[in-house]
This record gives C-alpha cells, structure tokens and sequence, in this order.
C-alpha cells in the first residue's frame, strides 16, 4: 500500500528562520494568523497538538503554510487528566551553575547546533513540564514561543542544555524578556500578543480573543489561503508549476527530468532511491535493507523513510515520542535527562 501526500517543497519554518535568521513583523503577523487557523482545525476535531514547533510547520510552493507531525496528537477528553512523567536526573553543573533569573543571552543561537539536541523541550509549556495535566491551551503557548522565535532571533528560554531551558520555562515570569531592541522595533500590539500566549494556562488566551487581539486587526481569515504569501521560496510559485507540467510529459530515464527533480526537491536531504522492499536482485543480507529491518521485521518490512527531514545540517533531532507525554517505556534522551523535582526547585 502507498500513501499519497500533498507535496510540500518549501522546506518548514525553521529552515526559513537559518536562512533568515529572523522575520519582519509583517510576514509573523501573516504566518502567525495561518497558524492559528492551523491549530484552530486541530482543536475542532476534538485534538490537541501536543508538538508545535518550527520544524512542523511547512511551507507549499506558493509559501502558505501547513501543520504537521499529527503523531502526538491526543483526545482532548483523554489529555485533560494526563500527566507528564518524568525520571530521575542529577543536576549537571552547567544547569546548577546559572541562576534561574537569568535571561536568554542576546544572540541569535545556532539553529543548526540546536537541531542536533535530541528533544529539546524550547517550546512545551510550563503545565507540561510540571505534570499540572494540561489542554488545548498549551498549543497556544508553542505559538507564543515560536512568533517571539521569529522575531527576536532565538526562543525566549534558549539555555545551554535541556534542564535549564526546563527550569527557564517553569519560571517564565523571571526569565521571559524582549531585548531592547525588539521592544524599539516591534509594535505593542505584537509583544502584548506574545506576552498573553506566554502565560498562565488560565490567563491564556483562546482562539476566540487571539482572532480579536488588534495585532490581527484587518486580517481576512477566511480568505488567507488566497492571499499572497510575504515569502516565496525558491522555484516556488508559477516556477514551481511550471516544472511538473514539464515532468509529467518527459521520460524519467531523461537527463532533464533528473536536473528538474533535482531543482523540486532543493529543501530535501538527500535520500538515495533504494527501493522500499527487496527483490531477487537485492542483497538482503548485510546491506542496507537488512539495516532498515526492525527487530522481528518480516520479510519485505522496511523503514526506509526513518529519518527523513528536510534539508538541513546537521540531522535534525529526534521529536518527542508518545512515551514522554504518556508515560510508556523508552521516551528519548530529553525524558531522561528530567527530574521533576530539579524542575519544582525553580518555581
């Protein structure tokens, strides 16, 4: 059986944000109004997300964007008493040694460098962390996270390592500050917004108050995906179409349907066309089929997309699973490096 998807060839948001290091107001305003109508339609469904963050949210060829990673996903009836179980964790040094009043550092961090942490924890909410149970409304935080991201340059509770990027988190009222010059640069409105996203759970807004906050004055919500998008991204657009229409009518075996593959699939890493089983020709036994088997894996059952990203280096790190947020087995290097009371101790 294949699936067939829509194809997304613009790379996601955090490829734009390495290339652009940040985002004027005006495109913010555009992709923050098209991700709350994204969320918005999760929780219509009776979801929460569970898992926003920049490297989720992808871009068409016509730059609009599109939510997703929908594998953490939970009933909201079933996540409204859930806790988020955390294991034992010795305090490193460097996590004992800053003070958790002191700000993110001015600087816009290494993207690349942070896509290489293994769960960073930059955008779950503080009632997360902290097993408090949680709803809808922390989406709206990882929201809030990722427009003051966008803006500023880095998230607002960039630490050296996970546990005081927790520990930042948790105590959002010390640690949550605008540098100078985004205060200079951005309207009131804007930072008014992020300040009501990143809050308090009860003080959060909902998407009803979002959709009204006078940042989003004069947004026409039920016309957004018509409107051009602030950002085209490269052989996007009419370019974009244009270079199907000439696949559609050229031999795959042809040197210029190669070169125009090549040029469609720009913001891919490179994944090399193996096949997705085996035949009598293949070399099962110590070749890279063979490396694709799980354990127990059958004959003809492969993994061969695990691991695929957008183009990035280096890899880009390994989202958080199931286990974090319910409580199973394994759960990843982030869940555990947390020990709730290490977390508790900075509130």
């Amino acid at each position: 059986m294949m699936q067939v998807m829509e194809y997304l060839p613009g790379g996601d948001l955090m490829g734009l944000l390495i290339k652009e290091d940040k985002l004027s107001e005006v495109t913010t305003r555009f992709y923050a109004a098209e991700m709350v109508m994204a969320i918005e339609s999760v929780h219509e469904l009776g979801y929460i997300h569970r898992d926003i963050k920049p490297d989720n949210v992808l871009l068409d060829a016509f730059g609009h964007i599109k939510l997703t990673d929908l594998g953490l996903c939970k009933k909201m009836d079933m996540a409204q008493q859930e806790k988020l179980p955390i294991t034992n964790h010795t305090m490193t040094e460097s996590a004992q040694g800053h003070p958790i009043t002191e700000r993110s550092r001015p600087y816009s961090r290494n993207r690349q460098v942070a896509f290489s942490t293994v769960g960073t924890p930059d955008y779950i909410a503080p009632e997360v962390l902290l097993q408090q149970g949680y709803g809808q409304e922390c989406d709206w935080w990882s929201m809030g996270v990722i427009l003051y991201e966008c803006l500023v340059g880095y998230p607002p509770f960039n630490a050296d390592d996970p546990m005081s990027t927790c520990r930042k988190i948790v105590s959002w009222k010390q640690t949550l500050v605008f540098p100078t010059e985004a205060i200079q640069t951005l309207s009131p409105h804007c930072i008014d917004l992020i300040r009501h996203l990143i809050c308090n759970a009860d003080q959060r807004l909902d998407l009803a108050r979002i959709k009204a906050h006078p940042w989003f004055r004069g947004i026409e919500w039920r016309s957004l995906r018509t409107q051009p998008s602030p950002y085209i991204p490269s052989r996007g657009g009419a370019e974009f179409r244009d270079m199907l229409q000439k696949l559609q009518h050229l031999d795959p075996a042809d040197a210029q349907y190669q070169s125009l593959v090549k040029q469609i699939t720009a913001n891919f890493d490179e994944f090399p066309d193996q096949g997705l089983g085996h035949n009598d020709n293949e070399e099962v036994e110590g070749g890279a089929a063979a490396a694709s088997a799980g354990p127990g894996k059958g004959e003809g059952e492969y993994n061969k997309f695990i691991g695929y990203t957008y183009r990035r280096k280096p890899k880009v790190r390994v989202a958080l699973d199931e286990a974090f947020h319910d409580g199973g087995g394994g759960g990843g290097n982030l869940r555990e490096t947390f020990d709730r009371s290490d977390i508790l101790d900075a509130v």
